[in-house]
């Protein structure tokens, strides 16, 4: 469950918690109860710190350790491996389907001389090696450094061709053998000095396979894994060389690879670092022939041939053609079968559509439907209407914490919901407060316009939030704190600087000795007061969680917004003890306790949604009062990454195909 310096970690924190909680409830108790209350909290909270120990003990103890030996461990990952790899049955290239490689030279590969080593005799030059997906796997052993690139465009198959490399390394396995196991890219973020491709390989056969993190590191150094790895064009372009460069400094040595990467993202990697993955074979997936196209659309079905047989004529007859073009496309040949899998589909519509895009767009329009059949519509028009957001902003991913700039304009758009719904709810909670009592009356309405009115300003100069994780930083905060901090620059006092001194100590003068610009200033003063209290904590906050999170790290994009979630809660906890902390030093024990409480709360609220998971809440919240997306919108997203409609990179979403997004945002 927790390692033994999370443990430790949580047990203190929950410690403080308890401490913070125990302290304000004495303090809001008065004077006269300070000892009482603060010796009955302590007790309470030292009980609760107990039952949290006791119960992480029990569970780490109660936790399955690895098995005993390396050879069952390997034993144990292989057969994870296969049962997990994304083979569907339907969509395999290796069964009717006949996707085929060839090697490329040029400056994304390596010298033909360097890649086979001492394998063949003599030092070549050039290199022409070719087969089909389970051919890679045979090639694969005979290379001297056992390293390959598989390059092609999208929906080429590259993925699936990985996959099946695997399948065939380990199948069946062999004692004392090394494991192939999958990894996708997009988790993984390079950053050298702290998340090293050697740290991540480890992290990932845990949080994937299941398998304990220090046996796989072991694993890892024992060379007892090999790393195949899906889509580093997955990786955003801002880092992509240096993962490369990354690849590279890992791989300066003996070491097996597989990598798979859109063309044109690979050659401008490696553009970027000077230099293509060291000692690696790269292969091209090549343009699936007509007849292995209509082999695959025709298999399993009665009529097949038949069914099939206008497109094939049609092949045949133009095989250059925008009908070939598109059906040199794994995945548009696996959204063709989809479209024309029920009984009355006829697939001869195809052969009359006049250009590409045309028969891109026809199997789009009946793609949707065909994997959405409980409610196509709806499903349609909700990836539409995330399609053209995304179009409109020139994207191709969509991240949950950026869903702000659904609004037409974010600032006020979020300004408007923190303050309607803030307002709604103590409005809701103030009317129950009163009926109850017996009272009612229009004086209720005050303290809610001002709440709502304080989440609106608090929402309009909040900057945009980032996702951040909880990990305590105390050093980081020490250093704030306490320094040593650099010197500060001076500045010569100059006659300028001298005169706005002046201007500004004789309008200070005349402020604090007019009364009616003493009250004009206090109200002014009372703006970024509130501000302050609600959005000053996020400050701290970046100090005690490591600042915000490596988006592109996370393994899902709902990881981040769950470890953003927490610090939410700590941020809005404490603005509601900085506001109680205000109220008690100002207004001393005059104040009612529940005043004390009610400001504390609301302010711990409105600063809740100036973070990124309180934005994803208000926007969510709107676009699902109006229909336009569903209010679990991050399932929705997953649900659709499971259907093959989107595509992760890392914490981000992208539509499988890019033309699909572009037909998409045209509905």
């Amino acid at each position: 469950m927790f390692a033994r310096g999370d443990r430790r970690k949580l047990v203190w924190w929950v410690a403080a918690v308890a401490f913070l909680v125990a302290l304000l409830a004495a303090l809001a108790s008065g004077p006269d109860r300070l000892l009482d209350t603060a010796d009955g909290l302590a007790s309470i909270g030292a009980f609760v710190v107990a039952v949290v120990a006791l119960a992480i003990g029990i569970a780490a103890a109660r936790r399955p350790g690895p098995p005993a030996g390396t050879g069952e461990v390997c034993r144990t990952l292989a057969g994870i491996v296969a049962r997990r790899l994304p083979l569907d049955p339907d969509a395999v290239v290796d069964g009717p389907l006949r996707v085929r490689w060839q090697s490329v030279e040029g400056a994304v590969a390596a010298p033909a001389a360097d890649v086979v080593g001492a394998s063949v005799p003599g030092r070549p030059t050039r290199l022409r090696l070719s087969g089909d997906a389970t051919d890679l796997a045979a090639t694969w052993r005979q290379l001297d450094a056992q390293r390959v690139v598989i390059v092609g465009p999208p929906g080429a198959g590259k993925s699936t061709m990985a996959a099946l490399f695997v399948r065939e390394l380990n199948r069946p396995y062999r004692a004392g053998a090394p494991v192939a196991v999958l990894l996708s890219l997009a988790a993984w973020t390079p950053d050298p000095g702290r998340d090293t491709f050697d740290d991540w390989l480890p992290q990932q056969i845990n949080e994937r396979y299941g398998i304990d993190a220090a046996v796989a590191t072991d694993l890892v150094r024992d060379g007892l894994i090999i790393p195949v790895l899906d889509g580093l064009d997955e990786i955003p372009d801002s880092v992509r060389g240096a993962a490369l460069r990354e690849l590279r400094r890992v791989l300066s040595a003996d070491g097996p690879l597989l990598l798979t990467c859109r063309a044109d993202e690979y050659e401008a990697a490696v553009e970027a670092v000077g230099a293509p993955l060291n000692r690696a074979l790269v292969v091209a997936v090549e343009p699936v022939g007509a007849a292995s196209a209509i082999a695959y659309l025709a298999a399993g079905r009665v009529d097949g041939a038949q069914r099939w047989g206008a497109v094939e004529a049609a092949l045949t007859a133009d095989p250059d053609g925008p009908l070939a073009r598109v059906l040199g496309s794994p995945l548009l040949i696996y959204i063709a079968g989809v479209v024309h899998r029920a009984p009355g589909a006829d697939p001869a519509g195809l052969v009359a559509l006049p250009d590409q895009r045309s028969v891109e767009d026809h199997l789009f329009a009946r793609y949707l439907p065909s994997v959405y059949r409980e409610d196509p519509d709806r499903a349609t028009a909700r990836l539409a209407f995330l399609a053209r957001h995304l179009s409109r902003h020139e994207s191709q991913e969509l991240r949950w914490w950026e869903v702000r700039h659904l609004l037409p304009r974010p600032r006020a758009g979020l300004a408007a919901l923190a303050a309607a719904v803030v307002a709604a709810e103590w409005l809701l909670l103030a009317v129950v407060l009163h009926v109850s009592a017996g009272r009612a009356n229009l004086e209720v309405l005050k303290p809610v316009l001002l709440f709502g009115a304080v989440a609106g300003v608090v929402q309009l100069f909040a900057p945009p939030p980032a996702p951040k994780r909880f990990r305590p930083n105390l050093a980081s905060l020490r250093r704030q704190l306490f320094g040593p901090h650099p010197a500060p620059k001076k500045e010569p006092f100059t006659r300028r600087r001298a005169a706005e001194l002046v201007l500004i100590l004789a309008v200070l003068f005349v402020v604090l000795t007019t009364p009616v610009l003493q009250v004009a200033l206090g109200y002014l003063l009372a703006v970024p007061a509130v501000v302050a209290l609600a959005v000053g904590p996020s400050r701290l906050v970046d100090q005690l969680t490591r600042t915000s999170i490596d988006v592109t790290a996370a393994v899902q994009p709902a990881e981040v917004l769950r470890t953003d979630r927490v610090a939410a809660w700590l941020q809005a906890i404490l603005a509601g003890l900085a506001t109680a902390a205000v109220l008690a030093f100002y207004a001393g024990w005059a104040v009612p306790v529940l005043t004390f409480a009610v400001a504390a709360l609301a302010i711990a609220h409105i600063a809740g949604l100036t973070t990124a998971t309180g934005n994803y809440f208000l926007v969510r919240l709107w676009y699902g009062l109006r229909g336009r997306l569903p209010f679990g919108l991050l399932p929705f997203l997953a649900d659709a990454h499971r259907r093959g409609v989107l595509r992760q990179n890392g914490a981000a979403y992208q539509f499988r195909h890019q033309n699909l997004q572009r037909y998409l945002a045209g509905l």
